[in-house]
């Protein structure tokens, strides 16, 4: 049997996992270390003299730590891709779900403990939530096709999604967006259409729900019907989607989901679909530019398993949480939260 030249799926999921290591070692580790030198707990509040002795003191584990985060970013866009590539290769669709819901739980006291210094801590979950909620918006995605829905029903699927994707972003990004939509509000308040803030919010979700569904409907004249509400029906999950992620405070939230998302629209291209979702991830933060590293072992993807690590990641994920935070903890420091 002849070997594909170029990167295999497990050759990724090594790099992936090496990325991630070296993010949550600086993250959880090397942070709780310039914390309890009192740096980083006083970045910001103190006097501009004793935040540059402080920086200098600590010069090079500052910049070790900026370095390992810079590398980290390459982990989370990679396992987004890996995810994406498992749910269209695997048998079993259903076990992949509960597989990832079985180590969600599993992982979550490893993680409350590496990042937050307790057993139990809610106000942030692991990332297994988060590849959990892009795994069920994928599997829906692909049943929408089978689904013999009525024609009212599908415009209200499409309708839905064209509603609320604006409504969530105006609600997630509200200075943003308001700033660069300045001229349409002044506009809406010179002819009385705006005279509060919910008036000028219902406003701005309206202007931008027309544009989307402007836009829903040149995709439905080129792409034909079928295909245009499965799209439009696809908004309203993926908005479901970012909603859970809010809520249950997933490791990414919202933008990990979306990210994953447009890797799937895009899944026909491998280096498209890592462009993609890379770049979702560089505009809902600003500390992922590095993220676009992960484009260098994507473009060597050869489509091919390599070995079978299926349980690798899994296993590994809490494992590694574990054993940072119980170095921690040897040190005196385990109690310390950096989230």
């Amino acid at each position: 049997m002849k070997v594909k030249r170029g990167l295999s799926g497990s050759t990724l999921k090594i790099i992936a996992i090496i990325t991630m290591l070296i993010d949550h070692i600086g993250a959880a580790l090397l942070t709780r270390i310039l914390i309890s030198r009192g740096f980083l707990g006083r970045a910001g509040v103190g006097q501009t003299k004793d935040i540059l002795d402080g920086f200098l003191n600590n010069e090079t584990m500052y910049s070790l730590l900026g370095i390992m985060r810079m590398i980290g970013r390459m982990g989370f866009p990679l396992f987004c891709f890996l995810l994406v590539e498992g749910f269209q290769k695997t048998g079993n669709r259903k076990k992949y779900v509960l597989r990832l819901a079985g180590f969600a739980f599993l992982s979550e006291i490893p993680y409350d403990l590496a990042f937050s210094g307790k057993v139990i801590d809610p106000s942030s979950q692991n990332v297994y939530f988060t590849l959990l909620l892009g795994m069920l918006f994928m599997c829906v995605c692909q049943y929408l096709p089978e689904l013999k829905l009525p024609e009212i029903g599908r415009w209200l699927a499409v309708g839905t999604g064209i509603v609320l994707l604006p409504a969530y972003y105006l609600n997630r990004y509200p200075t943003f967006l308001c700033k660069v939509a300045e001229p349409v509000l002044d506009l809406g308040v010179k002819i009385g259409l705006i005279r509060s803030n919910m008036g000028a919010f219902i406003f701005l979700s309206i202007c931008l729900s027309a544009i989307l569904l402007l836009l829903w409907f040149l995709y439905r004249k080129m792409a034909g019907r079928e295909e245009a509400w499965v799209i439009g029906a696809g908004l309203a999950l993926l908005t479901l989607g970012m909603y859970l992620g809010d809520l249950l405070r997933t490791d990414y939230s919202a933008s990990g989901v979306l990210t994953i998302a447009i890797m799937y629209f895009l899944r026909n291209s491998h280096f498209l679909s890592g462009l993609g979702g890379c770049t979702m991830l560089n505009i809902t933060h600003t500390n992922e530019i590095t993220a676009y590293l992960a484009l260098i072992p994507i473009a060597y993807y050869n489509g091919e398993r390599g070995l079978k690590l299926k349980y690798l990641f899994y296993v590994f994920y809490p494992a590694h949480l574990l054993i940072i935070w119980s170095i921690a903890e040897i040190m005196g420091l385990g109690s310390i939260s950096v989230i």
